[in-house]
């Protein structure tokens, strides 16, 4: 269930009815905001600048706990410190409130050394299950009535009941968005239909909230469209450059096998021309040496051997072979 906005919007429409329920001395509410802090993507549930009755000014951090959160009394812990280093001349409070026992991890951090307790760092918490849902309908506090849905004995009579009370007794500029506050909250306890039929679904269309809520559902879907896109660009990306890096791998494997062609090439005419010019001299010379043979295959250009060749058709005895042979495979 996920109540974090509703919860904010009743803080901020509500707050100073949420006093009683927090547990501390307040007289007035300067102003309730949810806040986010700069350096983190990290938005604080609600954070209420309360005047005492004495007339202390305070700031109160509630934190609406509707999930499994192990760390959640670090968070708050860590909130309240920099709420406290920007705001050094007030008092910081917080409080976790638990929606369900499943997500109450605690009121306390205690920290032990070889099994002996040397820190217990004590944290206001409420857990909401345990307030009586027909206490807070009997108080006639609108806010308190709006929780009703969470908390103990809560049945589909109470949150129609607390939906009567908003009617008769909200501010008509808050009526739509207190009802669909409730509609969000009481979802576990009763159908929405069955709720909107009671309040009328004209009434909850004209709620600002409800827009808001719309409004950012939109945004977000928006946002995992444009994701997915760059999801597709960024592997259609990544296809092309594999398929560039395919082809070029194959343009470079067709140039080396067009390299090996012409090597071979290369040395299949290289050995005919020799074959040519060791038939030639044998032709003339039948008694010459076998060790000149050796020495031919030492060529390796075909103008080279072309140019023995037509030398050695001139060469009028064996010694002259012999020594243009020698003089062809000097090294230059």
């Amino acid at each position: 269930m996920k109540t974090d906005h509703f919860l904010k919007a009743l803080a901020i429409l509500r707050g100073a009815e949420l006093f009683a329920l927090l547990g501390l001395p307040a007289g007035s509410l300067i102003s309730a905001r949810s806040l986010k802090l700069p350096t983190t993507a990290t938005e604080l549930d609600i954070v209420l600048r309360i005047r005492s009755p004495l007339g202390q000014e305070y700031l109160h951090i509630v934190e609406f706990q509707g999930y499994l959160d192990l760390v959640v009394i670090w968070r708050l812990l860590a909130y309240m410190a920099w709420l406290g280093r920007n705001e050094p001349g007030l008092v910081i409070v917080g409080t976790i409130v638990y929606l369900t026992p499943e997500y109450d991890v605690g009121d306390s951090i205690l920290a032990t050394i070889d099994g002996q307790l040397v820190y217990h760092w004590p944290i206001r918490i409420v857990r909401l299950w345990e307030q009586d849902a027909q206490s807070a309908l009997e108080s006639g506090v609108l806010a308190l009535a709006v929780l009703s849905p969470l908390m103990k004995d809560a049945t589909p009579e109470v949150v129609e009941t607390a939906a009567r009370l908003v009617l008769e007794q909200a501010p008509p500029d808050q009526v739509s968005d207190l009802l669909t506050i409730l509609v969000g909250l009481s979802e576990n306890i009763m159908p929405a239909e069955r709720l909107m039929k009671i309040v009328g679904k004209e009434r909850l269309m004209q709620s600002t909230f409800l827009q808001s809520l719309v409004n950012e559902k939109a945004e977000e879907l928006a946002e995992e469209q444009i994701e997915e896109r760059s999801q597709e660009l960024r592997m259609e990306v990544a296809q092309l450059r594999e398929q560039i890096q395919q082809q070029e791998l194959l343009r470079q494997q067709e140039l080396l096998r067009q390299q090996e062609l012409l090597r071979q090439q290369e040395l299949l005419r290289q050995q005919e021309l020799l074959q040519m010019l060791e038939d030639g001299l044998l032709l003339r010379f039948p008694d010459i040496p076998m060790a000149i043979r050796p020495r031919l295959r030492q060529l390796k250009q075909p103008d080279a051997i072309r140019n023995l060749n037509r030398a050695l058709q001139q060469a009028p005895d064996l010694s002259t072979v012999q020594q243009l042979i020698r003089d062809a495979v000097k090294p230059s």
